[in-house]
């Protein structure tokens, strides 16, 4: 796990100011790669990089990285899961490596097969620049799954790229305008949305994306795809035993590949099914106990630690219990402007910062359950969304819409209701998921419906654009073909863009790398294929997860309601944080944002008990604090 940044003339050569311009870059992301810096250069590419030395701890895997021909320069981020087994074939074909890194397999295996051959064959996650001397091309690839970051932009005739968009504050006369499009999408969903960043001239490459540049010609530069969920054709079900059978042996040989490392491995651990099963198989494959991590709260409705810690017992777990108070989250808001490179607001990345800042004073590596709600169905919205179809079907459009005010109108009354239930057992904003309830249920189509279950404020932004084999999908009317698109919409949106940006840039802030056994290209395409009976049950989704459970975890029951890491932000706008709120209100509206937002009007809505203003508050706390961590001054264009 690393920080990559670098340089590309195109058209022309690079002066020499380039290689200093590639290492201020790097040099911004040190915390990404804290153990050793390198850099490397001629008159057409500068690379520099930061090394969070996980493979190979020597110098024969250190970066930049040069070809055993010399044709490539590599600069690369991340771990190559099956690097062990495609280094044994590249052995067999007579390829001779002078190190045990995976880096170097990436640079043998292409060297000897192809980029696009590696590409297929490689589990892992990643984003690299690739240099190709002999042909003087660039190429820019990123894992299928978009778990590591890679941007780039072009200034005065130069490609610039890095794994941070705070490298390009270090770019003398880099344009730094923002995006008014990225803003509208942030305070839509609290985070920017697919190629966009919050800079109007940085793009993202998407996940299992590939730009490749010549460099002799500037128009030259063509951008694909290596990989797509494969579409719904119909019902595949098997028999249910046998792939209940190969989903384990898949996740199984996923985890055991992602507990290799040269450094300490452990586990995040909330309780929940997914981090569950994969802690489980972890003990299994981990000589003496598994150092396990979880988050325990001082305010019992966020409390999951008990969960976890039954958990642990049974796994033999050597288990850390991170105990916090309100003020522990205070504290640590402050921090959230130095980690995050574009504004931000999922809250639960608070708890993910201060859980991996105490992982780490145990271990370099932590394994994580991200990508089991997406494949399995586990969100809420999934079974909503098929329940909508059903209400569709037998209520006009005019009586949904009827419904769907008096629910509105009746939200802050539940809410107020509700109040004198002990927290353990009251639901979490449930007013405001009274009122998403009732934007879904009148929205005019079940796409509309996905979205506004997204957003935390529809009235800002524009939504984002699935692809069309989704979209037909979703008016398909089958509820199979349904709800494969609803978790192919997630595991290309919703998961890069929000959960694996999350988990990238809190452990990234701590020099911790995390991994995610369920995004393996045989196990997602293997989820891909379960049909609506086989993942929905009574208890709820991730019925193939829980059948796995009852297999590896007997003893202990998982019926409680969904948690994760979060935190008590409605709450705690309302009290501790109020005044840092006030200021960032102040200070945003002197901007002059391109948003008209009433803002006061939403804080009254919170003081008078409604929760549902809390999320696009805090999204407007999380872009004040971004915006006094830059080095430039904001302005939209």
């Amino acid at each position: 796990m690393c920080g990559l940044a670098g340089v590309a003339a195109v058209g022309g050569r690079l002066d020499i100011d380039a290689a200093t311009d590639a290492s201020a870059m790097a040099e911004v992301m040190h915390q990404r790669g804290p153990d050793s810096s390198g850099a490397w250069s001629d008159d057409r590419v500068a690379m520099a990089h930061r090394r969070l030395a996980i493979l190979d701890l020597s110098d024969a895997g250190a970066q930049p990285m040069v070809s055993a021909s010399g044709r490539f320069v590599v600069v690369f981020n991340g771990e190559i899961y099956n690097y062990r087994d495609l280094s044994a074939r590249l052995s067999s074909e007579g390829c001779r490596m002078r190190g045990s890194s995976d880096t170097e397999v990436l640079l043998g295996a292409i060297e000897s097969w192809g980029l696009d051959s590696f590409l297929q064959r490689a589990d892992g996650m990643f984003a690299f620049a690739l240099y190709d001397r002999r042909e003087a091309r660039l190429v820019l690839a990123r894992d299928r799954f978009g778990e590591k970051p890679l941007v780039y932009g072009i200034h005065q005739g130069r490609l610039y790229f890095a794994s941070d968009l705070r490298a390009f504050t270090r770019i003398p006369g880099f344009d730094l305008s923002l995006d008014r499009g990225a803003t509208g999408s942030y305070f839509r969903y609290g985070y920017v949305t697919g190629r966009t960043t919050i800079y109007a001239q940085v793009q993202r490459v998407l996940p299992a994306g590939v730009l490749e540049v010549d460099l002799d010609d500037a128009a030259g530069a063509k951008e694909r795809v290596y990989w797509r969920a494969p579409e719904w054709s119909g019902s595949t079900a098997g028999n249910e035993v046998e792939q209940e059978d190969e989903l384990l042996a898949l996740l199984s040989t996923s985890v055991r590949n992602r507990l290799v490392s040269d450094r300490p491995v452990g586990a995040f651990l909330s309780g929940g099914i997914d981090s569950s099963v994969v802690s489980a198989l972890a003990a299994q494959h981990t000589t003496g106990a598994l150092k396990t991590f979880t988050m325990g709260w001082e305010d019992a409705e966020y409390d999951e630690s008990r969960q976890a810690a039954r958990v642990a017992a049974v796994l033999g777990a050597n288990h850390h219990d991170v105990r916090l108070g309100r003020a522990d989250v205070v504290g640590a808001v402050e921090r959230l402007g130095s980690v995050m490179d574009e504004p931000f607001a999922d809250s639960s990345q608070l708890a993910v910062l201060l859980v991996s800042s105490q992982a780490r004073g145990h271990v370099v590596v932590s394994l994580s359950g991200d990508g089991g709600d997406e494949l399995f169905a586990g969100y809420n919205r999934h079974r909503w969304l098929l329940t909508t179809m059903t209400i569709r079907e037998r209520f006009p459009a005019r009586l949904r819409a009827e419904a769907a005010g008096l629910a509105r109108r009746g939200a802050p009354v539940v809410q107020w209701m509700t109040r004198p239930i002990p927290p353990t057992h009251r639901p979490r904003m449930i007013a405001n998921k009274v009122r998403k309830l009732a934007e879904v249920v009148a929205a005019p189509s079940l796409l509309s419906s996905y979205q506004a279950l997204l957003a935390q404020e529809s009235s800002v932004g524009q939504p984002r654009e699935l692809a069309p084999d989704v979209q037909r999908a979703l008016s398909d009317g089958d509820r199979d073909a349904v709800l494969w698109a609803l978790r192919c919409a997630d595991l290309t949106g919703y998961l890069p863009d929000d959960v694996l940006t999350k988990v990238d840039r809190a452990t990234m802030a701590v020099s911790l790398e995390s991994r995610t056994p369920f995004l393996q290209r045989e196990l997602v395409e293997l989820a891909l294929r379960l049909e609506s009976r086989q993942l929905l049950g009574r208890s709820g989704g991730k019925q193939p997860l829980r059948s796995l459970l009852g297999r590896l975890l007997p003893s202990v029951s998982f019926d409680q309601p969904k948690s994760g890491f979060g935190v008590p932000m409605a709450s705690m706008l309302r009290t501790e944080l109020r005044a840092t709120l006030t200021d960032a209100i102040a200070t945003h509206l002197d901007r002059q944002p391109p948003l008209t937002i009433e803002w006061s009007a939403l804080c009254h809505q919170l003081d008078e008990g409604d929760d549902g203003p809390a999320a696009i508050l805090w999204s407007l706390l999380m872009f004040e604090l971004w915006a006094q961590k830059t080095s430039h001054t904001l302005c939209w264009r």
